[in-house]
């Protein structure tokens, strides 16, 4: 009996271990360069600020055909926000971090910008 209880107590802590890694581990991090061509509010509850980079050049877009190469961000940082509502369509490089599973919270794509500098 103690066996099973052992066994069942350890596939919660491995289900645990997964889950929170699932949640909060961090896949990748990077910085990408291009032009703003779209930033807005989403949100009724959480609020959080979803944006599409142009980063020029064109992608298969699967069917043989190609489409613009637009990259898609999510962001809660007020700087970044700040910085993005006053530079409408501007030139910027962004850092990211990408992340298994995002909160709610923070946004609706798996890329968290962090920092935006605009180019001049």
């Amino acid at each position: 009996m103690k066996k099973i209880i052992f066994i069942i107590a350890l596939l919660i802590a491995a289900f645990v271990g997964v889950k929170f890694f699932a949640t909060f581990g961090e896949y990748s991090e990077g910085t990408r360069t291009g032009q703003v061509t779209k930033f807005s509010e989403k949100g009724w509850i959480w609020e959080t600020h979803e944006g599409e980079l142009l980063m020029g050049g064109l992608a298969s877009n699967g069917d043989g055909g190609s489409t613009a190469n637009v990259f898609e961000f999510s962001t809660t940082n007020e700087a970044v926000i700040d910085t993005l509502e006053q530079n409408p369509g501007a030139n910027v490089t962004i850092t990211y971090k990408e992340y298994f599973n995002v909160n709610i919270n923070e946004g609706n794509t798996s890329y968290l910008v962090s920092k935006v500098q605009v180019n001049r």
